[in-house]
């Protein structure tokens, strides 16, 4: 079992969005609804042409397992169903955080909603620390932060 990152090309744009639109995914997401393609393609557009948003494919022996995206510091990421559950969440934080210390990157954060405790376990067993609860859309996430100073 092994995890590598590949850099996202407009190839991978109907990948991404199959994973997004996938319901366990929506109910995990800040937009729950279901996205149109024209309207994931304008925004793939944008977060490509921002130099503060990185984006990678997530692999498995070749075959494409989830999506990683990290937009001005605001980590997230997807993995699909048949393999969560199964240490590929460890594998790919490992090999982000390998990414994100070779471009320079020092702190990133993310948001996890209240009911998703197996992200939020785990993100706090690969280095996160839980800062505080907000509430985004009247709907509450915890707020968690990771160094890599």
């Amino acid at each position: 079992m092994t995890v590598t990152l590949r850099s996202v090309s407009k190839d991978d744009w109907d990948f991404i969005l199959t994973i997004r639109n996938d319901q366990s995914v929506r109910d995990a997401s800040y937009d729950t609804s279901i996205i149109s393609k024209s309207d994931h393609f304008e925004y793939m557009k944008k977060i490509n042409n921002d130099s503060k948003c990185y984006q990678w494919i997530i692999t498995n022996d070749d075959e494409n397992i989830g999506y990683v995206k990290l937009i001005h510091g605001d980590f997230g990421y997807v993995i699909k169903k048949e393999f969560r559950g199964k240490g590929f969440g460890t594998l790919l934080y490992k090999a982000v955080f390998s990414e994100l210390k070779k471009i320079g990157i020092k702190r990133i954060f993310g948001y996890i909603k209240l009911n998703q405790t197996i992200p939020l376990r785990l993100a706090l067993k690969v280095g996160f620390i839980q800062k505080s609860i907000i509430k985004k859309n009247n709907v509450e996430y915890y707020y968690v932060i990771k160094s890599f100073e």
